[in-house]
């Protein structure tokens, strides 16, 4: 249409109406004159034929030519321009396509219809054969017919003929039981030779055929069966003979696949016959009732499982070769497990491809192997102690590096050898726990004794670098093995001793501090505080050497907090000493000479003495000097508030003086030598300024200030506001009765209401032991540390 200007073409304008082709395909088959007779003689050709016909839709077929041609076309021409350029070449093309096209299925459709020509020319000859046939088998039938009447006597002939059959039959069934002594006395010469396994089966399987057909026929007559029991008595005998040659073979597997493969296939195909002949026997109802089949029926039903049984013991026996010399001597036991490593390398090369697959016999070897060993293995595990620590790792070393890794090439799974090294690990364990413990023991009393050494500027002792030098070279020792079962035993009670460690040094701070020096003291900061650090660094180094599970049970980050716990447990140790000497100051509060001295100015000298001449603050830490400091300042408050409730003295404007002096005093402290934020001096000096403050106000002031203290502090009582009122020196009783009624109604007001404070919080609890904890929102002080 396009190589005309664009005018549509006659076909492609209009529909066509539908045009069917019926084809019709009609075949008969007549057979020929005088082809055969019988029913059919004289008669005419008997035609055999029929036809068949289906139609063919042209217009379909055309209608999709025609959108194919069309989409084709699109794909070729897709601009006006191809027109120009490409429609000559294209009709050139499609041109010669098509005429190769025809030729090609012009020569298809006449190989086509020369096939179909043989094919009617060869069915032609088929029809043709079957009426013969029949034809024949029509004389045939005519025949027998005409002559049953020519023999007399036909049914005395038929019954002789049977007797005679019978008789023969008897006479060949006799001749081959006189024939069995002979034929089993063959059988044995033929058994001395391997190669001749198959062909013993074959006989004693006839053998026994005949026996059992025997017995069937005469299981009704004892007297009978008692005779051929007799008879065939020597059949039994061969068997066990043969089934004992065979099962020894069986158990020289590993020899015989290396040397003579072919007699080791020959004695598994004997046992996988036994086993079909077991299973059709077990399977066939007649035999299962019978009770005069020989009971060698039962051995049969167990073949497999015998020569199961029959490696078993050649594996038993194997490693009573392999260790008879061996006894307890783990050298000789490892230099001889190599043996066992290379038969197993035979069972995988040699064995494996003779034995048939549900024997999975590699498995089956490993398993036993296994097994044996773990036997073996948990015998010497009985001995621990006797055992070498060398010995105990090269055992777990051999198992994990040599044995298991070489099953794993194999692809197969059984329990580790190592979970029967488990009782030797710990016996290991055990065996390091004492060791390591006398050594921590050692260690701490050294620690004592030695001076401690400066470096960086900081106090310092060998503890810890000797702590840890320990567990890192017990750690070190069981790596080499491969087991990170093992080192995760190792690691747990190494964990167990540095608990052990922490625990005899927070009982040596707490019950022997007045002892301790004061340089010691500030290097088992310092140390508690690196200690820390080599316990995050253990957890860093054992992390890919630990199975997963026991890294888990691992508590690396309390034993780390432990270690800062024993620094902050050093840090009260100090302050404990401090105190001790500025304690006779500090009983002399509010009495006659804190009014003539400067007693505050005096215990902050003290205390500053210590900071800087003592070496406090520059021996340790920066964070931990301002633990310190802080902790220092709260007991100094706390004793301040103690000896204020403590002592009996009145409050007057010459009190609240020096009092604020005081406060001014420790302000001061805080800020110039303790380094302590301001934050951090407020919150500590908070309770000093409220009391003073209910002290010193108005006494129409006292309820504004005590509900301010409630909504801060809502677990101050009345009574601790009672005994601090009755101090002022301005108030009567009268007053004092008056004042303490209205603060009463105050409580009444603010505590049902009073929840626990989340900014600063002070408790006091009333003499004759007066504590005073402070709260903070990020911080807890407490004069008491616990580990």
């Amino acid at each position: 249409a396009l190589s005309r200007g664009g005018q549509k073409n006659e076909f492609l304008a209009g529909r066509p109406k539908r045009r069917f082709i019926r084809v019709v395909v009609r075949m008969e088959l007549v057979a020929q004159p005088g082809a055969g007779g019988g029913a059919g003689a004289g008669g005419g050709a008997a035609p055999i034929g029929g036809s068949t016909s289906f139609v063919v839709d042209l217009d379909s077929d055309a209608e999709q030519c025609r959108q194919n041609a069309a989409r084709k076309v699109s794909e070729w021409l897709t601009v006006p321009q191809d027109l120009v350029d490409k429609l000559e070449p294209l009709r050139i093309s499609v041109h010669h396509k098509k005429t190769a096209t025809d030729a090609q299925l012009k020569a298809a459709v006449q190989m086509q219809l020369e096939s179909a020509r043989d094919g009617m020319h060869l069915l032609h000859q088929s029809f043709a054969s079957i009426l013969l046939i029949r034809s024949n088998f029509g004389n045939i039938d005519s025949l027998c017919g005409e002559c049953q009447g020519l023999i007399g006597s036909y049914e005395l002939v038929t019954q002789v003929n049977q007797a005679r059959c019978n008789l023969y039959r008897t006479r060949s069934e006799l001749d081959k039981m006189l024939a069995i002594p002979k034929r089993v006395a063959e059988v044995y010469v033929l058994m001395k030779d391997d190669n001749n396994l198959l062909v013993v089966h074959t006989h004693l399987h006839q053998l026994e055929k005949l026996r059992d057909r025997a017995l069937e026929h005469a299981r009704h007559n004892t007297q009978q069966s008692n005779l051929l029991n007799k008879v065939f008595s020597e059949i039994e005998p061969l068997r066990q003979a043969r089934d004992k040659r065979l099962f020894r073979l069986i158990r020289d597997t590993l020899t015989l696949a290396k040397e003579r493969p072919g007699i080791l296939v020959k004695a598994l195909q004997i046992i996988e016959k036994e086993h079909k002949a077991a299973t059709a026997q077990a399977g066939n109802a007649s035999a299962q009732k019978s009770k005069s089949v020989d009971s060698s029926s039962e051995d049969l039903e167990d073949y497999r499982s015998r020569s199961k049984a029959a490696l078993r013991a050649s594996i038993v026996m194997r490693f009573k070769e392999v260790f008879s010399g061996a006894g307890e001597d783990v050298g000789r036991i490892l230099a001889q497990t190599k043996v066992l490593q290379g038969d197993l390398k035979v069972v995988m090369g040699d064995v494996t491809p003779c034995f048939p697959e549900w024997y999975d016999i590699g498995q089956f070897y490993v398993e036993e192997y296994n097994q044996r060993l773990s036997t073996m293995f948990s015998e010497l595990a009985q001995q621990a102690d006797d055992l070498a620590t060398a010995e105990i790792l090269n055992l777990v070393k051999w198992a994990q590096l040599e044995y298991e890794p070489q099953l794993k090439t194999w692809g197969i799974q059984v329990e580790p050898l190592t979970t029967a090294l488990l009782p030797l690990m710990h016996s290991f364990k055990d065996d390091m726990k004492k060791m390591m413990d006398q050594w921590c023991t050692r260690l701490l009393e050294a620690d004592r004794k030695n001076e401690p050494d400066e470096i960086d500027g900081k106090y310092y002792t060998d503890a810890p670098v000797l702590l840890f030098k320990f567990v890192n070279q017990q750690i070190d020792v069981v790596a080499p093995t491969g087991c990170k079962k093992f080192v995760g035993v190792v690691l747990e009670e190494c964990i167990q001793v540095i608990r052990r460690y922490q625990l005899a040094v927070v009982k040596m701070l707490q019950e022997e501090w007045e002892q301790l020096f004061m340089e010691y003291t500030l290097a088992t900061i310092n140390n508690n505080t690196k200690c820390a650090d080599y316990t995050q660094e253990l957890r860093f180094k054992v992390a890919e050497r630990v199975e997963s599970d026991q890294i888990a049970r691992i508590d690396f980050d309390g034993c780390a907090a432990a270690f800062e716990g024993i620094a902050g447990t050093a840090v009260t140790v100090i302050i404990n000493i401090i105190f001790k000497d500025l304690e006779p100051a500090i009983e002399k509060f509010f009495q006659k000479e804190w009014h003539e001295r400067d007693l505050m100015g005096e215990i902050i000298a003290t205390l500053v003495d210590y900071f800087e001449n003592e070496d406090v603050k520059a021996k340790i830490s920066f964070t931990v000097f301002v633990k310190l400091a802080q902790e220092a300042v709260e007991r100094l408050v706390l004793r301040y508030i103690e000896e204020m409730f403590n002592r009996k003295h009145t409050v007057d404007k010459k009190v609240i003086a020096k009092m604020k002096a005081d406060e001014n005093a420790l302000r001061q402290f805080c800020s110039d030598d303790a380094s302590l934020p301001d934050k951090t001096t407020d919150v500590l000096l908070a309770p000093l300024a409220q009391l003073r403050s209910l002290l010193d106000t108005d006494v129409d002031m006292v309820p504004v200030y005590l509900g301010d203290l409630l909504d801060e502090h809502p677990d101050v009582t009345l009574l601790m506001i009672e005994t601090l009122l009755s101090k002022r020196g301005d108030l009567n009783k009268i007053q004092l009765k008056e004042l303490t009624d209205t603060c009463a109604r105050v409580f009444e007001t603010k505590q049902p209401a009073a929840v626990s404070a989340t900014a600063t919080t002070a408790t006091v609890v009333t003499p004759p032991f007066l504590i005073v904890v402070i709260h903070n929102e990020h911080h807890t002080h407490t004069t008491h540390y616990t580990l």
